[in-house]
């Protein structure tokens, strides 16, 4: 039988919940391939705790909001590319995309982010490696964690979740009539520079090393 098709949250209702404590989640894939790509098998990982606060735990997973999650762990810049387009390699029907970018991204690398026109999130959890992301279309929910800078930068008429791990810097751009959270946890370091000022942004948690800076109305 076939999947139920995803259905969206309504545009008044926040994806966002409040400040918890965040884990990625433990999981077990088995290689497989899709669309040409080949992904490593996945054991156990090590447990961070991201996001300051109390209460429940929050994990990548729950961003998906029940959808079925797939992972896929791309092993080299073709594979993650493909990976990170929708377009190139849709998800399965009604499901969600996770990817799990572990192989070292090359620093001077772009890399743009084309998640589904149906609302559908795209899962993208960096452990590994230095870049930046350009998240093109969609909803787009980017963890990072590697202990390299990585930047995001979110287009006109994206909806993007950054969460910004202990110890790691980012520099988040909103680049457009967009929607962009940020959530800092302590230690984590950057900037969230509005480029528009028909963005719609958020900052959450340690903003002590974290703040906003508008750059839309200067004179370059």
């Amino acid at each position: 039988m076939a999947p139920p098709e995803y259905s969206p949250p309504t545009a008044n209702v926040r994806r966002i919940r409040p400040v918890v404590p965040f884990n990625p989640d433990f999981e077990i894939e088995h290689p497989r391939g899709f669309g040409g790509m080949f992904v490593q098998k996945l054991l156990a990982e090590a447990d961070t705790s991201i996001l300051t606060g109390a209460g429940t735990t929050l994990s990548l997973r729950d961003f998906a909001e029940g959808a079925p999650v797939s992972t896929l762990i791309p092993l080299d810049v073709f594979d993650l590319q493909n990976a990170l387009d929708s377009r190139l390699s849709p998800p399965e029907s009604g499901g969600v995309r996770l990817v799990r970018v572990q192989n070292p991204m090359a620093t001077l690398d772009e890399y743009e982010i084309h998640a589904p026109t149906d609302g559908r999130p795209m899962l993208v959890d960096i452990s590994h490696g230095a870049g930046q992301l350009h998240v093109a279309s969609g909803y787009a929910v980017v963890l990072i964690r590697s202990g390299q800078p990585v930047d995001v930068v979110a287009l006109d008429g994206t909806d993007v979740t950054v969460v910004v791990g202990r110890g790691n810097a980012s520099r988040v751009s909103a680049a457009g009539h967009c929607s962009v959270t940020v959530f800092a946890e302590p230690g984590s370091r950057g900037i969230l520079d509005v480029r528009d000022r028909d963005a719609s942004v958020e900052l959450h948690g340690d903003t002590s090393r974290f703040r906003i800076a508008n750059s839309f109305d200067w004179d370059f």
